[in-house]
Formats: C-alpha cells, structure tokens, sequence
C-alpha cells in the first residue's frame, strides 16, 4: 500500500459525491491555488504525538506485561491530563479507548499533526491494540461524517498551544454547541485520513 499523502483532490473525491467539483467543496472564501497550497503545507508537517497519547500507550504497555498470575505492582487511576485541556482528538480518542478514563474536558482544538504511534513499534500492546485501532476508526467515521455535512459556518483558526513536545501550530477550533462546520474545517479534520496516518488501522483490521 502506498503512503504517500492524499492531495485535495484526493481528500475531495473520498470524501464527497462524484461531480462535485473542489471549487464548490472549499467555498467561495479560498481560491483554488490558495487552497491547494494550504493544504499541501498542512501535509508536509511532521506528526506529533500528544502527552496524552504517550501516557496512554505506556499505559497499555505496562498493564499488558503484567503476567496473568501477579498482582499488579501499580494502580492506575482513571484520570489522563495536566496543567491543559485536552485537544478534541486526544478527548475523543481516550473516551473510546477506555470509559474508566477521564480529562479535564477538551479545549475543541483539532491538530493537522495528531497521530498515535504506529502499533507495530509501540511495544507489545496484547489486546489494547485491537482496542486502539478500534477507537481511531471510530474517530475516522466520526470525522468523515462530520466532513459531509453541508453546513455553513466561519472558519476560525488560531495559534494553540500543542500538548505534546514540540511548542505550538496553528489548529482549528471546533465550533461551539451551534454546530457550525465550515468548508475549509472539513478539509482540515479529512487531512487526517490519508493512508499513511491510517495504514496501521487498516493493516490491522484486514482493510488493505
């Protein structure tokens, strides 16, 4: 399976009908160029794996060692945060991988760069690993829907400070409980569905 990058036009014809075309998809706000060029920059940054994320898999990591006959020598307690509010990636990722975990809530942002680790480097994982690939296609359907809705609304982008290391980048903001979604959000949330961000997934469940 290839794992170059999806381009917009890529992005568009997965995410959308037939026959539309990308000038209708992006809004009358971007032109095409502008667009593109945006879009193609969002693809080159580099992914980034937030602390939440990181604790998590050592999480999995520690309780699959554990031998089946040993009482566990540690105790986890439910609660995955730090001195910031969760992105919306890394919220909805720990709400599907594991109820019994919690966060101080989610400051709605959402990361071009988001990513977890791919499940063949992170270790021996035992059954957590279908439970992640489970949760991130969750995410992946979630996103995609929320892609297709044709809902107007402004696009509100903002420097945020990242949770993982590696400072801070521009994200989108969700909007608030209105729902709006603007075009160019949508083309930002299915920036994270291209192949090779996703190959682990698909590997995994049989989808290649």
């Amino acid at each position: 399976m290839s794992s170059k990058p999806w381009t917009l036009q890529d992005t568009c014809c997965s995410l959308f009908p037939r026959g539309r075309d990308i000038k209708s998809i992006i809004g009358m706000k971007w032109k095409l160029g502008d667009a593109t060029a945006r879009f193609n920059s969002i693809q080159k940054e580099g992914p980034q794996i937030h602390a939440e994320i990181q604790l998590m898999m050592y999480l999995a990591q520690q309780k699959s060692s554990q031998s089946s006959r040993q009482e566990p020598n540690w105790l986890i307690y439910g609660y995955i945060g730090y001195s910031k509010k969760s992105c919306y990636l890394c919220n909805e990722f720990i709400k599907r991988y594991d109820p019994v975990f919690r966060t101080r809530g989610s400051h709605g942002a959402l990361y071009s760069q988001w990513t977890v680790p791919h499940l063949e480097t992170s270790g021996d994982l035992g059954g957590a690993s279908v439970r992640i690939a489970r949760a991130l296609h969750q995410i992946e359907q979630e996103l995609v829907s929320l892609a297709r809705k044709d809902k107007r609304g402004k696009t509100q982008i903002a420097a945020v400070k990242q949770s993982s290391v590696g400072g801070s980048s521009c994200a989108t903001a969700l909007p608030g409980d209105k729902g709006d979604t603007s075009k160019w959000r949508q083309l930002l949330i299915s920036s994270h569905l291209d192949e090779e961000r996703m190959r682990n997934i698909r590997t995994l469940f049989g989808w290649c």
